[in-house]
């Protein structure tokens, strides 16, 4: 269920920073008593304007951002924006009152990683585990791309560097690929 890929999904050295973009303080100490709940290991940091919240980007460096989808001075869809822009893969979730399935499709669309209602709290764990294992796994899968790069670089450098031709032929014998010095 969900809180075993919670715990799945989370870092083994340190607790997970949940940044809460919310106005009204009431309403993250409700997702954080969520949170807290469920057994989870979490260090939360709550803002309510836009300044707080790029520099809780940045000093903060949250691994997953809850927020409010309308408040009186900042809303949630920028903040989404803003988030993409610092990292393509922070999760993000809404938590909102109320959001018409066109805004909700609007803040899919957009980036979002999924939106709990705030009347349906216990969405919320099962919804951060998921957000969680798949930034987890998608930053897995880069890493993994990127060694196979790497090797693949690696590889072309020995063969175009190499002092015999390697040469590739074909099953009729026609020349399919050759390193440099046999050019």
């Amino acid at each position: 269920g969900g809180l075993s890929a919670w715990r799945d999904s989370m870092p083994t050295d340190r607790e997970v920073r949940v940044l809460i973009l919310e106005d009204v303080p009431e309403e993250a100490e409700l997702c954080q008593r969520e949170l807290h709940r469920a057994g989870l290991k979490f260090v939360a940091h709550r803002v309510d304007t836009r300044d707080a919240f790029e520099r809780a980007l940045r000093e903060f460096r949250p691994d997953l951002v809850l927020s409010d989808f309308s408040m009186p001075t900042f809303d949630g869809l920028t903040a989404l924006g803003l988030t993409r822009t610092h990292s393509a893969d922070l999760p993000f979730i809404f938590v909102s009152g109320t959001i018409g399935e066109d805004r909700a499709a609007e803040a899919m669309r957009s980036g979002a990683t999924v939106y709990v209602l705030k009347d349906r709290p216990k969405r919320l764990v099962p919804a951060v585990a998921r957000a969680l294992k798949e930034a987890r796994d998608r930053r897995a899968h880069r890493r993994v791309e990127e060694e196979i790069r790497s090797q693949e670089s690696r590889l072309r450098l020995a063969v175009d560097n190499a002092l015999d031709a390697f040469v590739t032929i074909d099953q009729t014998g026609v020349i399919l690929e050759w390193s440099r010095e046999a050019e």
